[in-house]
């Protein structure tokens, strides 16, 4: 703990599903620097192109193996000024985070809803997905939401509307659905910001019932927590996330039974976090699935041999069973250290 600079409870804690030496892997992993980490759009380039693209600027460009659109970048200058991204060619993102959008697989021109989108990367991998067709509504707060919109913008994406609102308040959250599911016109419209905190709701909202508030075909909600899994891009989180530890696990339950509340029969609620804890992962899901909200969810097995999840596919005795989730460690993968779990809404008999 001291060699590394890492609290004891944090090791403490890893030692279960790492072991004594994993822990001492995963920390020594956590020190260096990490290299720029990519994703391309696949919508206006491809990977050996935006390679070749960045290769001539003198930087080192590396593949990130199994995932066909992740490239690290060594040696660049600054993100800004590099060729491609102004262009929307390319975007930055960890490989980890980029499992996240494969792992929801969301519906070509569907009606998808994501909680917590900030600052945008998972918005955009997510519409690059649904091939830039129906409609994506990317909530976050206020103080955060232009980021969504300006990076949807400028990767060329216009079926994500980028919105500013609280994603635990159910009521308001349904107002944004139904809006948007009713649209007269039905066109796909541009990257743009809105404001629901409340208001405007529908004149009944109040007396809805949760089963009222699902219309989307996929919800994923990348929640607020500890960020102890990019210790190496933040390390001044290693003291820091101990005393929020609670109220992050509060707010992820809260998130998890707004985002129940908005899913379809038989779709899909994707839910996700950059922490190698236990009670911000498996934990925060096994909670859910047992309340209320979570009684029509179920998580059932990743599918054997998936081409670019395989790698992380994890058992979770506590979500049911074998290949529940995917789980990404640092000193086994290379990248951030990450969890996720995609659930299943029972359809309705």
């Amino acid at each position: 703990a001291v060699r590394h600079s890492l609290p004891e409870w944090l090791l403490s804690k890893l030692e279960a599903p790492l072991g004594t030496s994993g822990v001492a892997e995963w920390a020594a992993a956590n020190q260096p620097a990490p290299p720029l980490a990519i994703r391309v759009n696949t919508l206006r380039s491809d990977a050996a192109s935006v390679a070749l693209l960045l290769s001539a600027t003198g930087a080192d460009v590396e593949t990130v193996h199994g995932l066909p659109n992740a490239l690290y970048v060594r040696g660049a200058g600054g993100v800004a000024s590099l060729p491609g991204f102004a262009e929307g060619l390319w975007t930055v993102q960890d490989p980890a985070a980029q499992l996240v959008g494969h792992l929801a697989r969301p519906p070509v021109g569907g009606l998808v809803l994501e909680l917590c989108a900030a600052p945008g990367g998972k918005t955009c991998h997510l519409a690059e997905l649904m091939c830039d067709s129906g409609r994506l509504l990317a909530l976050d707060v206020p103080s955060k939401v232009g980021l969504v919109g300006s990076s949807a913008d400028r990767m060329g994406l216009t079926c994500v509307t980028a919105i500013g609102g609280d994603g635990t308040q159910k009521h308001a959250l349904h107002a944004l659905l139904r809006q948007h599911s009713t649209d007269a016109d039905g066109a796909v419209q541009s990257a743009r910001q809105a404001v629901v905190a409340g208001a405007g709701l529908p004149p009944d909202a109040s007396q809805l019932n949760p089963p009222d508030l699902a219309l989307a075909d996929a919800v994923v909600c990348d929640a607020p927590c500890s960020g102890l899994g990019t210790l190496r891009r933040n390390p001044e989180l290693r003291g820091s996330a101990a005393g929020r530890l609670a109220e992050l696990c509060a707010l992820q339950a809260a998130l998890l039974d707004a985002a129940a509340c908005c899913v379809k029969p038989g779709g899909s609620l994707t839910y996700s976090t950059c922490s190698p804890l236990r009670e911000e992962g498996e934990g925060a899901v096994a909670a859910f699935l047992a309340r209320e909200a979570g009684r029509q969810f179920s998580c059932e097995p990743i599918a054997s041999h998936h081409p670019i999840l395989e790698a992380y596919v994890c058992d979770a005795p506590e979500l049911g069973g074998g290949r529940r989730c995917i789980r990404s460690w640092t000193h086994k993968h290379g990248c951030d250290s990450f969890f996720a779990a995609r659930l299943t809404r029972a359809v309705e008999s």
